[in-house]
């Protein structure tokens, strides 16, 4: 017999229950910006209908799912939501290829404001170009 096939039912159930109950890190992004201009400066090139893209220069690991939060200084809220960290751009002199260090992170989960707000602000950077 395999070595698996030696074990009793009760302890492989026990072995899937604790793999089962093992969650990924979550972790909690909050950033502030003085008005709305300055929230389009920094991200209006760097947000899709799919992710955004946080400077940072203490990015989490790939697969991180992370719990974000942008609002202005006044506390209003601009876009809160959940996410995954899908791509890192390290701190290292020089980045990679003269990239801002920070990390990709897809959306898993907005609210109806948060995206309506990124619907807005991307058909306004159609309409300058």
């Amino acid at each position: 017999m395999s070595p698996t096939g030696n074990r009793r039912k009760g302890e492989r159930r026990k072995e899937d229950r604790r793999r089962d109950l093992r969650v990924p890190v979550v972790s909690l992004a909050k950033l502030r910006f003085p008005d709305f201009d300055a929230f389009l400066d920094e991200y209006s090139l760097n947000i899709s209908r799919g992710g955004i893209f946080i400077k940072t220069k203490n990015a989490k690991p790939i697969g991180t799912r992370i719990i974000f939060s942008l609002a202005l200084d006044d506390e209003s809220k601009l876009i809160e939501g959940q996410g995954e960290v899908v791509r890192v751009v390290p701190d290292e002199p020089g980045g990679l290829g003269g990239q801002i260090p920070g990390m990709a992170i897809k959306f898993t989960r907005l609210d109806k404001s948060s995206t309506e707000l990124i619907e807005n602000i991307i058909k306004n950077y159609k309409d300058k170009d």
